[in-house]
């Protein structure tokens, strides 16, 4: 889901051990938001100045690079912003150079023109295999998470909106697994199947885009545990601490038993080891990152961590010690939401970049490393904003039109599409 990333983060003892040194931190989301006030004061100097220590700080973030090139045309530096924009064509993200003020001058100069053409080719690029797997009947369902449970051939999704999940049958037979609301439940973000305990794992949040939501829920995050066979409550975990902020946006389920949870808001990675009681700390908001999509090893020894802004890092298991990982290729990591494991290699669906993308991340031994990204699914037809997968064998199936963001934008439900979840064959 497109969180709103905490601005303000409150720091946390040593979480990340020596490895923080390399890691965002909290200076980071000071520089992003006096960014913004210097804009706001057309100050596009001092933006200069602050982008360049932000860039220094996560040398890779699209939104920020554009930033860059937005100053350096508002200063007059023609040359320093073309090559700032060429920099995000060849990450192959779509910026609408045409509609952009600040780049009014440039438009006498034939390379950026240029540039403008590519970023189209780039909006009008499609590579799409994918097929419909199934669809949901309610169009304000608002689908983010799915999940598969071997044992029974049976998928489980999630609503943002309805407060529910549904489970789909080896017939295709969509049933509701819990009810709307039940047990407390709001909407409902990330969910995992833990096959051999039959407990079915699940991010709930309240926010605006859920049925019946009131001020007086906001920031009601937890995660709730369902047994997988009735649907009976098993567990709840609220999000109380670090911080008074928190959003739970994914989940991902050891084989053990253990279960990680992401906290974009909190900026925070916990663990609920098998038979827990409480959220323990992982990753903790001084190491500056807001945690979207999880995904674990092949070995289960490290678990990759997304960020929208900052691209991906991986966790050491069980040291906790953290590290970015290298990218040796130039499309960007920004904007993953969705972030699964396929043996060596990892599965990210990119909604928080144009175009949404699904991308296979060709992994070094070590894990340490991308090597390449193959594009997968880029535009297909039915995308409104692709969230979350599971992979089955190697088959991906994965949500492809949440209208959330749609939604908050226009707060009309006439007109929405039936949810649709797609598969595409990794091999």
């Amino acid at each position: 889901m497109k969180a709103v990333v905490v601005l303000m983060l409150v720091a946390l003892g040593a979480v990340c051990g020596s490895a923080q040194e390399a890691l965002p931190g909290l200076r980071y989301w000071q520089l992003r938001r006096e960014i913004r006030q210097s804009f706001q004061k057309r100050d596009y100097a001092a933006a200069l100045r602050l982008l360049n220590e932000a860039d220094r700080a996560v040398p890779d973030s699209p939104d920020q690079i554009f930033r860059m090139a937005q100053a350096e045309a508002f200063l007059g530096n023609e040359e320093a912003a073309v090559a700032h924009l060429r920099r995000l064509a060849g990450m192959r993200v779509y910026f609408n150079l045409a509609r952009e003020p600040a780049f009014a001058e440039l438009k006498r100069r034939a390379d950026f023109l240029a540039l403008t053409r590519a970023m189209e080719n780039l909006r009008a690029e499609r590579v799409s295999r994918a097929r419909v797997a199934f669809r949901l009947p309610s169009p304000t369902f608002f689908p983010e998470g799915i999940a598969y449970d071997p044992r029974t051939d049976a998928y489980f999704v999630s609503s943002v909106r309805q407060r529910k999940i549904v489970r789909v049958s080896a017939r295709k037979v969509v049933t509701d697994f819990t009810g709307p609301g039940q047990d407390g439940l709001r909407g409902v973000s990330g969910i995992g199947v833990d096959e051999r305990r039959r407990l079915l794992w699940a991010c709930s949040n309240a926010t605006e885009a859920v049925e019946g939501y009131t001020p007086a829920d906001q920031n009601n995050a937890a995660v709730f545990a369902f047994d997988l066979d009735d649907g009976k409550l098993a567990a709840k975990y609220p999000l109380a601490q670090p911080g008074s902020e928190h959003m739970c946006d994914g989940l991902v389920v050891a084989p053990g038993g253990e279960v990680f949870v992401a906290d974009s808001m909190g900026a925070a990675v916990y663990r609920i080891e098998r038979g827990g009681r409480e959220l323990k700390v992982v990753l903790g908001p001084g190491a500056g990152i807001s945690p979207q999509g999880l995904a674990l090893s092949e070995k289960g020894d490290t678990l990759f961590v997304s960020d929208y802004f900052s691209g991906l890092y991986a966790i050491a298991l069980p040291s906790n010690r953290v590290s970015r990982v290298v990218s040796l290729a130039k499309p960007s990591l920004a904007g993953i939401d969705g972030l699964i494991g396929y043996g060596k290699d990892l599965i990210a669906i990119q909604n928080g970049i144009e175009p949404n993308r699904v991308v296979r991340l060709r992994m070094s031994g070590d894990g340490t490393t991308v090597n390449s990204v193959q594009l997968l699914e880029v535009n297909h037809p039915l995308f409104g904003e692709p969230t979350l997968g599971v992979v089955k064998g190697h088959t991906l199936l994965f949500v492809a039109n949440n209208p959330i963001t749609q939604f908050l934008k226009d707060r009309k439900l006439e007109g929405l599409p039936s949810p649709v979840i797609l598969s595409l064959e990794l091999r």
